[in-house]
């Protein structure tokens, strides 16, 4: 199947404190981690506003959370506004990983969902990269690919952040946890 490009009318918007927030987590921490985009489509904007992290168990080139776990995330009130799904790369690069990866799961979060979003970011010498994807189903499947961050700005405490994510990794797992930052 052709790939045909087809332009778009809708803003993708992201708090500034919240994408402080994922830049954080994916330069301070040397193993991918992820967490579920919350927010909603108001008229041509899909407006994120927060993100819920399972626990899970890291690595250098995986994210695993288990089924349980996103089960006991479903009871949060916020998950009703789920968009999809955000991960880090450790300094590879930003695109979308094929087969059990990211595929597997833009297909089923997007399944049952009329409009879903996905990012991956990383950070390299360069600064940070943002991927972003959005899945529409409806009335035809549509994916939009490398759409742009739109940021609104506010302030936010890196501290903050990294004592919040330490806390969602398995206890297990900590002591291989790498944090590359004196904080």
């Amino acid at each position: 199947m052709s790939e045909t490009k087809v332009s778009y009318d809708f803003n993708v918007n992201i708090k500034d404190s919240l994408l402080r927030k994922l830049e954080v987590i994916t330069s301070e921490f040397n193993q991918e981690f992820g967490g579920f985009l919350i927010g909603k489509v108001i008229d041509n904007s899909i407006q994120i506003n927060d993100i819920i992290f399972p626990q899970q168990t890291v690595g250098n080139a995986s994210v695993d959370i288990d089924a349980k776990d996103v089960l006991e995330l479903r009871t949060d009130p916020r998950w009703k506004n789920l968009l999809g799904l955000w991960h880090s790369h450790v300094g590879m690069g930003t695109f979308w990983s094929s087969g059990e990866g990211d595929e597997s799961h833009i297909k089923f979060l997007s399944k049952e969902k009329e409009i879903s979003l996905f990012i991956v970011s990383s950070y390299n010498s360069h600064g940070f990269e943002h991927k972003v994807r959005v899945e529409i189903t409806k009335p035809l499947k549509i994916s939009f690919d490398d759409v742009p961050l739109n940021i609104v700005r506010n302030d936010i405490d890196k501290s903050k952040i990294l004592t919040e994510i330490k806390q969602y990794i398995k206890k297990a797992k900590l002591k291989e946890l790498t944090h590359t930052s004196s904080d």
